[in-house]
């Protein structure tokens, strides 16, 4: 017997998207996939390496980042399944 897989696949809010990448979440909202997984581990090491090179405060970029790439992923997203 085969057995097929159905995939579910409903809109993603995008301003949630960006207002959860501005603590990095949103890009696992966004594309939890492969893409998701090292867009989140990559700006989690820069913003560490800014933190203790610069200082905090400098940190917001990749905040600022985060919000984009999450808005822009979550637009991806509804646009490829038709929305």
């Amino acid at each position: 017997m085969l057995i097929e897989r159905v995939r579910v696949m409903s809109k993603k809010n995008p301003i949630l998207g960006g207002v959860l990448g501005l603590f990095l979440f949103g890009v696992l909202y966004a594309s939890f996939d492969k893409r998701g997984l090292i867009a989140f581990v990559v700006l989690m090491a820069v913003s560490m390496a800014i933190t203790a090179t610069v200082g905090p405060n400098a940190s917001f970029i990749v905040s600022i980042a985060g919000a984009y790439l999450s808005y822009k992923w979550c637009n991806e997203h509804n646009e490829a399944i038709g929305g």
